[in-house]
């Protein structure tokens, strides 16, 4: 777990720090590999049921930076990290309407309560119910 961690600070420093100084992906270009370093992020939270607001976690990693337009960089960020994670749940096949219905019930986004309510409504919806 402690390793899982520590990669996890590391992928959100780097995501941070590269979306700070405007290096973010464009189209099919990523040659920081920030997509990966999402998917991550997603999975180490998934894998160990992390409850973590990622509007305090970017703001704590931007903190260190001298930005201007911080609210604006933690918003590009979890628009990202969101599309990543869209993808990544189309490709265990949970339809697009769940994902969008659950997103628009969030003010915070918090990575593993949404993945959680996500698989409840696919299971309650799955039921005869």
């Amino acid at each position: 777990l402690v390793g899982s961690i520590v990669a996890l600070a590391d992928k959100f420093d780097l995501i941070t720090g590269l979306f700070s100084i405007d290096q973010k992906p464009t189209g099919s270009k990523d040659p920081f590999a920030l997509r990966r370093a999402v998917l991550g992020i997603i999975r180490i939270i998934i894998e160990y049921k992390l409850d973590l607001s990622l509007d305090n976690i970017l703001s704590f990693a931007l903190s260190s930076y001298n930005l201007e337009k911080k609210a604006a960089t933690i918003e590009e960020i979890k628009i990202f990290l969101i599309e990543r994670l869209k993808n990544l749940l189309k490709e265990e096949n949970i339809e697009h309407n769940y994902i969008d219905a659950v997103l628009k019930a969030q003010d915070n986004i918090n990575i593993f309560q949404i993945v959680q309510k996500i698989y409840s409504l696919k299971n309650f919806l799955s039921t005869s119910e």
